[in-house]
Formats: structure tokens, sequence, C-alpha cells
């Protein structure tokens, strides 16, 4: 008797289990653009992140003036990491092992939906994800799951999302140096 019992809750475990796995609110596509505000660490940082399989391109805006003022490459195929500065027109390559792709936020650990919030007008879901001893929090729209908000655990950094793209990039020179830098 004990035994089936065992079975059956070994049972039930692994097919919450798989369910919590088929029903995951959010994952990362192999291509994607996001353009978000962080604030909570001194000056906000606009940044417009750029993903596109083996290849990340993060380029940090100047908040004021509103262009360009750094750039960041990485490319995995290449292993190679490109540091550009759009206003010197300079550009470094340094190989890199052992990197990965980063994202907004990752979304492997333990998701757990805190309830509803309307934010800047659309309607959105809470999470509270974990994992270990760390937890963040991520507001995806209730419409299309798509990422509209994320903290971390104290909510004193605030990523506030203005665009998100799904799709590859189509420009190949994108991950590249650009002509006209030294």
């Amino acid at each position: 008797m004990t035994s089936r019992i065992a079975t059956c809750l070994l049972l039930c475990g692994l097919f919450v289990s798989l369910a919590r796995a088929e029903t995951l609110p959010f994952h990362w596509p192999a291509g994607y653009s996001i353009e978000y505000i962080k604030t909570g660490m001194g000056d906000p940082m606009h940044v417009i992140y750029t993903v596109d399989g083996n290849k990340a391109r993060n380029d940090l805006l100047d908040s004021q003036k509103g262009n360009i003022a750094d750039v960041t490459i990485f490319d995995l195929d290449k292993k190679t990491i490109i540091s550009l500065n759009p206003a010197s027109k300079i550009a470094r390559e340094t190989p890199i092992n052992n990197v990965s792709i980063r994202h907004m936020f990752k979304t492997d650990g333990i998701w757990e939906k805190l309830g509803t919030e309307s934010i800047s007008g659309v309607q959105t879901d809470k999470y509270k994800i974990s994992k270990g001893d760390s937890f963040f929090y991520v507001w995806l729209s209730s419409n299309n799951h798509e990422p509209v908000r994320m903290t971390n655990n104290l909510g004193d950094v605030v990523t506030n999302i203005k665009r998100y793209i799904i799709g590859a990039q189509t420009d190949p020179n994108f991950f590249s140096i650009p002509a006209g830098y030294q």
C-alpha cells in the first residue's frame, strides 16, 4: 500500500513538473531586440539590446542627446567582444572564452504568479522568479506575454521595457565593426 502511495506521489510530482515546464509564461526567442530604461543605479540607462543566435549587441544611448554613446558586440561564433566608441570612431576587438549570451532575465527559475497590475495602461501579470536564495519580479503583458517591466528583489532597480521585437537581425553587418572605425 505504501509503495502505491509513494509511486502515485512520484508520478503526480512528475506530471506537475512536466506541466510547469510546458506552461512557462515566457522564454527568450533566438532573435529579438529589446529597448529599455533602467533606473535606480545612478543615472538612468537607456539601452537597446539585440540578440541573434550566438551574437548580441548592446547599444547604450545618451539619455540627454538620444544618440548612441557606446556599443558592445558579442560574437560567440568568433569568440570575440567588440567595443565601439561612436564619438571617436574607435573599435577594440578582444578574444573571449566561456561567455554565453545574457538575456535581460533568466527564465529557468520557479515562476510564481502574484496577480495582475496595470503599468502605463498595459494590463500585466506579475511574477516572482526564484532560483535558490535569489529572486526578482517580472511583469508580462496579459495579452501577448511580452516583458513590460522587471525589478530586483528590493524593487529599487526598475527596468521598463519601451519596445520588444521578436525576429532575427536582417543587416549582416549589424554585429561587425562599421566602416570608418579604427
